[in-house]
This record gives structure tokens, C-alpha cells and sequence, in this order.
């Protein structure tokens, strides 16, 4: 399927307003957070160490003023930090420009992949059983000690994250409605992942299967359950971020999603 910059646009606010209620979780949490609005996107800021502190969504509603861009700056640096954007290769080219005028460095890239819920691959039986978690600590400690171990298969992730700031994450994540999956081989635990609902959008929001699982097909039946599950639910397409390359993306093109686009990542040094 073809993304055109429309769909684009959608699909990186649904991104901007599931991280702000991850954000927003933390902060009831008694964490210092905060969000704001920045160029039909959004600056978030939980601990610096945390995946949710950076700007997304910004490129599809002009380009951010630099007054504004000035005062998010300085929230980041009030605590510490500098901002960091995620920025579709969709987005208007200038505001790649704009940023590296103001001496954003490109980090990285990840991969945005897409599927339409209408052709996705149906579940296999089979020895792997994928069930909507009923014990959320154990989920909790699954989807932790998974995203630990990572693959090393493609480019390797950008950021390293210790366990009390991956557990915070995944609690942020359930807080702000998405829903955990368990994958159990043979009545044992092996697998994690979750899935937020947006609409039209069914967004895939972490996966992980525990070392002495892997390579078992645990991933593919994990997300054979979310899609149908989703398409259940209405959703119309099902989005997932991978690193390129990556095992998780090669687990996801198998069950039927296609690159939709690439974000950068651009950081200014402190």
C-alpha cells in the first residue's frame, strides 16, 4: 500500500498523543513530566532516561516558529536535557533544514511499518497460546527482561534503558489504555507485547520474547493476535515502529506489514 503524506500526518499524531498520555501516566505517577503543543506535533518530557522525552509529530502543520522552538529548547535545558526530534522522512524537507540550522545533529533512523487489517495473516494452532494478560505483573516482568536482551540482528537500537526505566515505561503504556498480551509455549511464559487502539489506527506498542524462546515463531503468533484482535475492535490498519533490519521487523513483514516511512532522529548535543 502506498502513505501518502495524509495518512502520514494521522499516523504521527495518533504516535504524538499516545506518548503525551504515557507522559501524563508518568506524571500522576509523581514523576516531573511535562508536554506541549509544538507545530501540529508534541514536546514531551518525562526523566531524561526515558523513551517518551522527545518531540514527535512535528512537519505536517508547518513549520515550528522559532519563538517556540527557543521555549521548548529551554524547558529541556531546565531539566538538564536537550530536545530531540523524531521526524517523519514524510514531514516537510525544511523542517529538516530548520533544525539543522540550529545545529541538530542526525542520529538515526527507525522504521515505521503498516498493515491493513483486512489482509492480515490469521493465527496457526500450534503449541504457542497468546492470551490477553490476566496477571499484569507478570507481563510487566516478561516485557522487561525480553526488551533487555534484545536482538542483535539489523541496526542496533539508539537508546540503552536500565530496567527500573523500562518498567516505568510499560506501566506508563498499560496506564494509557494499551492492552498487554502474554504469549505462553507449552503453559510456560515466553513471550510479551501490547497493543494500543486510536481509532483507525491499532498501534503495536511493544513486543519481546525471552531468550530461551526465540526463534519459535512466539513474535509472529503475538501479533497475529493483536491484528485480529484489533480488526475485532475496528481499527482499519495496525502500525508498528522496528529498527531496520531488525528480527522484529523481518516477524512483522511475515504477518503482513509493508514500510509505510522512516523518522529521523536528531539531537542537539547539551
Amino acid at each position: 500500500m502506498i502513505v501518502d503524506q495524509g495518512l502520514a500526518a494521522r499516523i504521527e499524531w495518533a504516535e504524538a498523543e499516545f506518548i503525551t498520555a504515557c507522559v501524563t501516566a508518568l506524571g500522576r505517577g509523581g514523576e516531573s513530566t511535562f508536554t506541549e503543543p509544538l507545530a501540529g506535533g508534541m514536546a514531551c518530557y518525562a526523566p531524561l532516561d526515558s523513551p517518551f522525552t522527545k518531540v514527535v509529530g512535528v512537519g505536517f502543520a508547518g513549520l515550528p516558529p522559532a519563538g517556540d522552538l527557543d521555549a521548548v529548547e529551554a524547558r529541556y535545558a531546565a531539566h538538564g536535557g536537550s530536545a530531540s526530534f523524531e521526524i517523519s522522512t514524510l514531514a516537510d524537507p525544511a523542517v529538516f533544514e530548520l533544525l539543522t540550522e540550529r545545529g541538530y545533529r542526525l542520529l538515526g533512523f527507525e522504521d515505521v511499518l503498516i498493515c491493513d487489517l483486512g489482509a492480515a495473516a490469521a493465527s496457526r494452532p500450534g503449541d504457542i497460546a497468546v492470551e490477553v494478560a490476566g496477571d499484569v505483573e507478570l507481563w510487566l516482568s516478561i516485557a522487561v527482561e525480553s526488551a533487555l536482551t534484545p536482538d542483535e540482528i539489523g541496526v542496533a537500537q539508539l537508546d540503552q534503558f536500565s530496567p527500573d526505566v523500562l518498567l516505568s515505561a510499560e506501566r506508563a503504556g498499560l496506564d494509557a489504555g494499551a492492552v498487554p498480551y502474554l504469549a505462553r509455549v507449552g503453559g510456560r511464559a515466553a513471550g510479551a507485547g501490547s497493543v494500543h487502539l486510536a481509532g483507525e489506527f491499532a498501534q503495536l506498542t511493544g513486543a519481546g520474547t525471552l531468550p530461551a524462546f526465540r526463534r519459535r515463531g512466539v513474535q509472529r503468533e503475538l501479533i497475529r493476535r493483536r491484528l485480529h484482535d484489533a480488526e475485532r475492535a475496528g481499527a482499519r490498519y495496525a502500525l508498528v515502529t522496528t529498527q531496520p533490519g531488525s528480527s522484529s521487523q523481518a516477524n512483522v513483514r511475515r504477518s503482513g506489514f509493508e514500510l509505510a516511512y522512516s523518522r529521523a532522529v536528531l539531537a542537539r548535543p547539551v
